[in-house]
């Protein structure tokens, strides 16, 4: 009996008196991001001015591929061809029916002036050239040139009477032509300068 009460006492002493264990550490953090060096930082700002750079570049090379219309004559031709010319022609083209065979019109177009100055034909009517480019299909933007086909309209103004001629073949034609309505050639001086028409007599 005493030697159980003695081995009773052992164990107590023993659980009660126990060496206390260690904590354990917590798991160690991640080590926090290091901000970026000068030199990192310097680099991503030049690779951002050097993209700013080629975009304004490429806006540039666009907008030197198209003449700029400066002159008086020069605007006013353009506003006269998307006024009477452009937009009713985008309007004819919207109300076509879903199921014709027509190819599709163009998602955009645009007015080039040819002549910053106005050329006069043999009846010493003065007039201004111009081209309309067209864009077709979503792929592209506006400022890539690859993505539009020059001049496929051409013709001139005759700003003193508003009056647009287009081409048509070897001739020129009332923009109203390319309106669906039937219209007569215009005579033969019509857009042509005055020395072109002399050489085509000859």
């Amino acid at each position: 009996m005493k030697c159980l009460s003695m081995l009773a006492i052992l164990i107590f002493a023993r659980t009660t008196f126990a060496e206390p264990t260690a904590a354990k550490a917590p798991p160690s953090a991640k080590p926090a991001a290091t901000a970026p060096s000068d030199g990192e930082t310097d680099d991503a700002e030049t690779d951002d001015a050097n993209t700013d750079e080629a975009k304004a570049a490429e806006a540039k090379a666009a907008e030197a591929k198209a003449v700029e219309a400066k002159s008086p004559e020069a605007k006013a031709a353009v506003a006269l061809v998307s006024r009477d010319l452009i937009e009713p022609l985008a309007t004819k083209e919207r109300t076509r029916s879903r199921f014709s065979r027509a190819r599709l019109p163009p998602q955009a177009r645009r007015v080039r002036v040819l002549d910053e100055q106005p050329h006069k034909d043999t009846s010493g009517r003065a007039f201004v050239r111009f081209a309309v480019d067209a864009r077709h299909g979503f792929c592209g933007f506006a400022r890539d040139e690859s993505a539009w086909r020059p001049a496929t309209i051409t013709g001139c103004v005759y700003l003193d009477k508003k009056q647009i001629f287009v081409a048509s073949g070897e001739e020129f034609r009332p923009a109203a032509f390319l309106l669906g309505k039937r219209v007569k050639a215009a005579a033969e001086s019509t857009c042509r300068p005055e020395a072109a028409q002399l050489a085509h007599a000859n």
